[in-house]
């Protein structure tokens, strides 16, 4: 009897929905209402939030804001990751479990610095990856 194929990889935009919905998310309109877009673009632009967009639409995770503002935990973190690192690297890197089985949110109030410790070294490692594979990629023509 032949084995059964193997189910095919998990679709990182259904993944991410699907994180979207577990994690709760904000609409850019529903932010505007709360906070100047001025105040939101500086966010953005100093890495502290970030956004999924999808059919031009943006979707803001919940967890990066607090009543009065963006939370200061969550926005010294997404600042220290990679500058590369895309809104959907940054989603799964928050809210998929690491080797210990926890999440990183599940770290948030109970171990920030540690928290931004690991944003750290991963930025210090992605920077030295692209930098070797920089050096060890052959050009394009």
């Amino acid at each position: 009897m032949s084995q059964p194929p193997n189910p095919p990889p998990p679709n990182t935009d259904f993944v991410c929905a699907t994180l979207l919905k577990e994690v709760g998310y904000y609409r850019a309109q529903d932010l505007a209402a709360r906070f100047s877009l001025h105040t939101l673009g500086q966010w953005r632009a100093s890495r502290q939030i970030f956004a999924l967009t999808s059919d031009e639409i943006a979707a803001y995770p919940a967890f990066q804001f607090a009543p009065t503002g963006v939370d200061p935990v969550v926005a010294s973190v997404n600042a220290a990751l990679p500058f590369s690192m895309t809104s959907t690297e940054r989603l799964l890197w928050w809210a998929l479990p690491d080797a210990s089985g926890l999440t990183r949110l599940a770290g948030v109030y109970t171990h920030p610095a540690e928290l931004l410790s690991r944003a750290q070294e991963l930025s210090e490692r992605w920077e030295l990856a692209e930098a070797v594979n920089d050096v060890f990629t052959p050009p394009r023509k």
